[in-house]
């Protein structure tokens, strides 16, 4: 399997798989490696959704260099059975995301590619403070706040959190070939997220921190 990219970014490694495999070659790297494949994987009616399923144990093998199950909490975000270690996963178009790191801070990631689609929904995702100051036909700086708030909602980790109605984003100014940081909050949460935006090939991707308000 190759891995597209890894890098390390505001305390998180992410690793990055741009995945072309089809499904049979993705299963014979799992009896390669001696990887059997989560039971739920093959119950996914989507065969690119049972790729991602199958991806995810073999990325988690690459990234920890041992058959590492993947299991999932009672809100549905992911996790692994090592100590003080957390992880968020997205997924895109092609692309495999797996976010790593150590201590108990709550950490989520979002991936992208750029789609005009998410103009066209952005009232789904923004609310009315957000749709005045984000352009209408910036797709950098939509898609950099659909991709927030989902690293926000995984990080909060609480079903039923509204992107439009119970998450809200400080202003930002999408830079052209550097990190965007900035800030978001969720209604009712006393801490707020800490937010690292980066446009990298076709996607934009965001990282959100749990941070304590001061």
């Amino acid at each position: 399997m190759p891995l597209f990219d890894t890098f390390h970014l505001e305390g998180a490694n992410i690793y990055l798989w741009m995945l072309n495999e089809t499904l049979d070659e993705l299963v014979s790297a799992c009896r390669n490696k001696g990887i059997t494949p989560d039971d739920d994987a093959f119950t996914c009616k989507s065969v690119n959704r049972i790729r991602e399923k199958i991806a995810e144990r073999l990325l988690l093998q690459e990234i920890f260099h041992d058959n590492i199950r993947l299991n999932h909490d009672t809100n549905g975000a992911p996790v692994i059975d090592i100590p003080d270690t957390s992880l968020s996963i997205s997924h895109t178009a092609g692309w495999l995301c797996i976010a790593t790191t150590n201590g108990a801070c709550k950490m989520g990631i979002d991936i992208e590619v750029f789609d005009k689609q998410v103009l066209r929904v952005r009232q789904k995702f923004l609310n009315a403070d957000e749709l005045d100051w984000i352009p209408a036909d910036d797709l950098t700086a939509n898609l950099m706040a659909w991709t927030a708030k989902e690293a926000i909602y995984k990080a909060n980790s609480t079903r039923g959190t509204s992107l439009s109605g119970d998450i809200a984003l400080d202003c930002f100014m999408p830079i052209n070939d550097m990190a965007t940081k900035y800030k978001g909050h969720v209604s009712g949460v006393h801490c707020s997220f800490a937010i690292t935006s980066e446009c990298r090939n076709n996607f934009i991707l965001s990282l959100a921190f749990t941070v304590e308000k001061q």
